[in-house]
């Protein structure tokens, strides 16, 4: 399973707005979702690590619409004990 977030310049193009615009239909419920996108809350992505900490094993993967690039940052259990 994977938390994937979004980074991306808002104040370079206004219509490229970092709310999720896609909206999963794999399950009734979003945390069960094979792949969960949020956005990048900067210094508090901790709160994200450690949610779904205390759920299950996935890795963290950032996403740059800028640059088109995928980033691993790691295990989720891993990133929230070193935040």
């Amino acid at each position: 399973m994977t938390l994937s977030y979004e980074s991306v310049d808002v104040s370079a193009d206004a219509s490229r707005s970092p709310v999720i615009r896609r909206v999963t239909t794999e399950t009734a419920w979003p945390d069960d979702a094979t792949v969960i996108r949020a956005n990048d809350l900067g210094v508090r992505n901790v709160e994200l690590y450690r949610y779904y900490a205390e759920s299950d094993a996935r890795t963290v993967y950032r996403y740059d619409l800028n640059t088109d690039t995928i980033e691993r940052l790691g295990n989720i259990q891993e990133l929230a004990m070193r935040h």
